[in-house]
């Protein structure tokens, strides 16, 4: 069974270096733009600056690419709904970029 818990990954340069951090959350459970967690330091970062991913296991670790910020909570959504689904055995077909959306 696939591991339901998709996580929101920033990748950002500090110190010259590119590393991944975590996200800091609000106290009431929000992924932050700003803030993030690195070596138990809270570090501030504009929302644009960096790369966001995010980050899941199917055996071993999956990483996906986002746009943005917001493009990453929407696409860490649909994750969590899709490994839902094929945990409860339901078969999910990728996208077809071919096919026209209307």
């Amino acid at each position: 069974m696939a591991n339901r818990r998709v996580r929101v990954v920033r990748s950002l340069k500090i110190d010259g270096k590119a590393v991944f951090c975590a996200p800091d959350t609000t106290p009431k459970g929000a992924i932050s733009s700003e803030l993030i967690i690195y070596k138990g330091r809270k570090l501030k970062f504009p929302p644009d600056a960096g790369r966001w991913y995010l980050r899941w296991e199917e055996g071993k670790p999956k990483w996906q690419r986002c746009d943005s910020f917001s493009d990453a909570l929407h696409q860490q959504v649909r994750k969590q709904i899709e490994l839902r689904a094929v945990s409860a055995g339901i078969e999910v077909k990728p996208d077809d970029p071919s096919r026209l959306r209307l």
